[in-house]
């Protein structure tokens, strides 16, 4: 084994060496070299089994993808690139080949700017004008019935946001932002070079479009006068209101809400400072129960506000002690029924 190593290393050595006597050694060399080119020319070559990344591919690709032409666009946009990345315009070329492998047929390579149009040689060739230039007569006709309907696939309730974001890069070149102000003054450049101007609020500090809507704001400044954070988010849940991400209410959520709107945590203490109560508190002080003062507040007898839903009935002391409030009590307290005549008087016993 030795010997016939050292036979192939000195095929590859120059034939004037010194100590080469007869070439015997090279003869030997040669007729190994030729077995063995035997030898692999009979194997049979060996196919390469796809890998799982591979199939996945393929799995995607349609037969309407297949009749379509593939374009490969080599990218280098400097000489320097194309001197020195050598490896990344070797990939490059090498989709040529991997799109035939993948079944197409008509592979166009587009490779005409490279380092021109990073070092302002010229505009660079775009492969999406190669593309529409190579569409048959009917593909047009349909992408421009297609585009008649822009507004119907703009509306779609199937249209993604990255659906609407490649419409819109289709018509869009760039948009210029100013500030004026409390305004945002954009003109919109189109692909055609036709050039449209808008002028929008600009937001304030801390506004975002992950906003609550105002009438659930305006709920949580009144309910946070009367009640803790815990009790709001359960109002707000049993009311049917979401968050700005759509999510229910937690202690959490309102305490954050109120932080960002500036809004005060209720303090204990707070209503009776503000002389109000309650239902159950009205109900202690009139010496009935809570479902007689609730109906004295469902008949109009006893004045009281309710935010929403599920939120507590506020009653003011002062409309506690007016006199007809205190005549209905005591009616319903003793189980008679007061006289609507207003002629009328209590005689006290």
């Amino acid at each position: 084994m030795r010997k016939q190593c050292r036979a192939q290393m000195d095929l590859f050595l120059p034939v004037t060496r010194p100590g080469d006597r007869s070439g015997a050694e090279r003869q030997k060399a040669v007729a190994l070299l030729r077995v063995l080119l035997t030898e692999a020319a009979a194997k049979p070559p060996t196919s390469l089994r796809p890998t799982a990344k591979m199939e996945q591919a393929m799995s995607k690709i349609t037969l309407a993808h297949l009749a379509r032409a593939a374009f490969v666009y080599i990218r280098q946009s400097t000489a320097y690139q194309v001197v020195n990345n050598l490896e990344s315009q070797r990939r490059q070329y090498g989709l040529v080949e991997r799109a035939r492998e993948l079944g197409w047929e008509d592979v166009q390579l587009v490779d005409d700017d490279l380092g021109r149009s990073g070092g302002g040689g010229g505009p660079a060739r775009d492969p999406q004008t190669d593309a529409c230039s190579s569409l048959s007569a009917a593909d047009r006709a349909r992408w421009m019935t297609l585009g008649q309907d822009l507004t119907k696939a703009w509306n779609s309730p199937v249209a993604s946001i990255e659906t609407r974001k490649k419409i819109i890069r289709l018509f869009v070149k760039e948009i210029i932002v100013d500030v004026v102000g409390d305004t945002l003054a954009l003109i919109i450049h189109s692909q055609g070079g036709d050039h449209t101007q808008l002028t929008v609020k600009k937001n304030k500090i801390g506004q975002t479009r992950w906003t609550v809507e105002a009438d659930v704001l305006d709920l949580v400044r009144a309910l946070a006068r009367q009640l803790s954070d815990t009790a709001i988010a359960a109002i707000l849940n049993r009311s049917g209101k979401l968050t700005a991400h759509g999510a229910s209410w937690t202690r959490s959520h309102v305490c954050s809400l109120r932080n960002t709107n500036g809004i005060p945590v209720y303090r204990e203490g707070e209503r009776a400072e503000r002389a109000e109560v309650t239902l159950d508190e009205a109900a202690d002080i009139l010496k009935v129960s809570r479902t007689t003062a609730y109906r004295m507040v469902s008949s109009g007898a006893l004045p009281a506000r309710q935010l929403c839903g599920g939120a507590p009935w506020i009653i003011r002391i002062a409309d506690l002690q007016r006199g007809a409030v205190c005549r209905e009590a005591d009616a319903r307290r003793s189980r008679r029924p007061i006289s609507r005549d207003p002629q009328q008087n209590l005689l006290p016993l």
